[in-house]
């Protein structure tokens, strides 16, 4: 289960861990009581914290069991002198407590503390940045590629808040202090050995997204971006976590591509939950725009043998991928299937397909474009998909474009006959692309009535309308 964004912080203690809140805002004492571990059959009765002096504030939550591995105090706005009884508590939630000092809680005989701060606040989180330094607290914002330019502004400005060390933008501040370094801080001293790591949380994508998963950049103690983890909080997210998972190394043993891609260095379980840590990749957020480096990229992409398009992995499996929704939508399969003579007699290069190659998952260095996030890569796919896919995000996301204008571009793309091929088999192509994108998006629980899933039905309308049947193909040759 997907922790809410408020509480991602909850990755650096034990999964087991349960939290005794000590005071807090209402909201924040339910989230606790609903996401902390359920007490389990034969536990003795657990102590309710008990001291006079910080009986202020809304009633504390119930802990859960001592037999639970770590016990976790939390308590909101509460200065260090009325922290008493530490010794009954294996670790500290500190949420902008005055006083408070990773000096002070060191001292206590918490060897792990961890400063952090929410943006834009506790309550709408989206980011936990570290606060152990400026260049920690800028790095930690490396987790999130805004695609708008009003949001690489803001980001910018953001970035200059925190290597000023500018409190003003980091209101809601968090320490967290533990006996032992949490499983997954463990984990990753083990990868990166000799390290002091920090780690910057991001919440994931904001709403409405359902494969919204926790992510995190790795730096080094000077604030240099290390690496990068997912961790898959969801049967969704755990799906496309794996699929990545499986896909990266793959990419790493292609010629042309290895280095353009991350490189995955960890993938497996920890503390319950699957995680992937990556290399970053070089340089900076590649331009909203389609360059001739975007083209070398997927050029170097088409890199299989000939084949008829109806023969690759991708369109050979998505009539089961559809029939295997739980919303039956036969009518993707009856689409497809008028397109298919087309793609039977459409020979392409096997092509690695990046699944979402949009600007916020590209960089650019020395004129070349890398790529991450390969969650929805097919390593047998058809060439055209991800730029179709990249002119497609960027015009309904950041220009706004009808059905219509999204329509005059593929007819575009058509007429320019790319790879050499006749405008027919690019709008199958095309075509296979749409019914793919709308599989992946009810596949993932997408209601039918989402404003993107509604735009690509329509444009896939106007492409099946525009689309000879065999029949009606036949009909015309009789009549001429």
């Amino acid at each position: 289960m997907n922790l809410p964004p408020a509480l991602t912080w909850l990755h650096l203690l034990p999964a087991d861990a349960s939290c005794v809140v000590q005071s807090g805002e209402q909201w924040l004492v339910d989230l606790l009581a609903k996401y902390r571990p359920p007490a389990r059959e034969g536990d003795a009765p657990a102590e309710p914290f008990a001291d006079a002096t910080t009986r202020r504030g809304p009633a504390p939550a119930s802990p859960c069991s001592r037999s639970a591995r770590i016990r976790a105090l939390v308590a909101t706005e509460r200065p260090w002198h009325e922290f008493v009884e530490l010794g009954n508590y294996d670790a500290i939630v500190a949420i902008n407590c005055p006083g408070v000092t990773s000096a002070a809680l060191e001292k206590a005989g918490y060897a792990y503390v961890r400063r952090l701060a929410a943006v834009p606040s506790l309550a709408k989180a989206r980011w936990f940045v570290s606060l152990d330094s400026g260049r920690l607290a800028a790095s930690s914002l490396s987790v999130y590629t805004p695609a708008r330019a009003s949001a690489h502004l803001k980001k910018a400005a953001l970035k200059l808040a925190a290597r000023l060390r500018m409190n003003v933008a980091f209101r809601d501040q968090i320490i967290i202090a533990s006996r032992t370094p949490p499983p997954l801080e463990t984990k990753l001293a083990e990868l990166f050995p000799g390290q002091a790591i920090r780690i910057g949380l991001s919440a994931g994508a904001p709403e409405p997204a359902i494969n919204r998963k926790a992510s995190g950049a790795i730096m080094s103690s000077r604030g240099d971006v290390i690496g990068f983890l997912k961790i898959a909080g969801s049967e969704i997210s755990d799906r496309i976590a794996r699929r990545e998972a499986e896909v990266l190394p793959a990419l790493a043993d292609r010629a042309g591509v290895a280095n353009f891609v991350p490189r995955l260095l960890f993938a497996g379980e920890i503390d319950g939950q699957y995680v992937t840590v990556q290399t970053p990749l070089a340089g900076r957020p590649a331009p909203a725009t389609w360059t001739t480096a975007h083209d070398r990229f997927l050029t170097a992409l088409r890199s299989g043998p000939i084949k008829p398009a109806s023969e690759t992995n991708l369109v050979k499996t998505l009539p089961e991928r559809i029939l295997a929704l739980k919303a039956k939508h036969h009518e993707l399969n009856d689409i497809l299937s008028r397109f298919m003579p087309t793609l039977e007699e459409t020979r392409v290069p096997s092509t690695i397909v990046h699944g979402d190659f949009a600007p916020w998952n590209l960089r650019t260095h020395g004129g070349q474009i890398a790529a991450f996030d390969w969650e929805y890569a097919e390593l047998d796919g058809l060439p055209l998909m991800d730029q179709a896919h990249f002119c497609l995000q960027l015009g309904s996301q950041l220009h706004h474009w009808d059905v219509e204008r999204a329509r005059a571009y593929l007819r575009e793309l058509a007429s320019s006959r790319p790879i050499d091929l006749e405008p027919e088999p690019v709008t199958a192509i095309v075509a296979v692309y749409l019914i793919d994108q709308l599989t992946r998006l009810f596949g993932e629980g997408y209601d039918p009535a989402d404003e993107m899933i509604a735009w690509y039905r329509r444009l896939l309308g106007t492409l099946d309308s525009a689309q000879p049947s065999p029949t009606s193909q036949r009909n015309a040759e009789l009549v001429a």
